[in-house]
């Protein structure tokens, strides 16, 4: 069997697979004594803008934005507990034909987050 391969030559200054141009992440907080306890409250959004998906192609991923909320409460000088939750909107990564993704059948970009909204519960002890 013989192999063959695809070359596709870079001219200087192209841009990189999937680094995008602009990206940031923001987040806001906000302390509330509520009688002896503490509660905490927050949001933020992590931005990233368009990249190249190929090289040598004019594929590009789109840009994305997913936000997020945490919230806390000091219970005692010891004791803590905390909320988050992460892609708030529930957004969806794109689904790319399986010329893009290289593995037979249309798949989700690897740089991408798939799990879609994500829920964390924590406590705090202090000893």
């Amino acid at each position: 069997m013989d192999a063959t391969t695809e070359t596709r030559p870079l001219t200087a200054g192209s841009p990189l697979i999937n680094v995008p141009a602009h990206s940031g992440n923001a987040m806001l907080f906000e302390d509330i004594p509520l009688g002896e306890q503490m509660f905490s409250v927050g949001g933020g959004v992590n931005y990233v803008s368009r990249r190249l998906g190929e090289t040598g192609t004019t594929f590009y991923l789109p840009s994305y934005a997913l936000i997020k909320l945490v919230a806390s409460c000091e219970l005692t000088g010891h004791f803590k507990l905390s909320a988050e939750i992460n892609n708030l909107l529930d957004r969806d990564p794109p689904v790319l034909p399986s010329e893009i993704t290289n593995t037979g059948s249309g798949n989700v970009f690897a740089s991408y987050d798939t799990l879609g909204r994500e829920y964390f519960l924590g406590a705090t002890v202090k000893f």
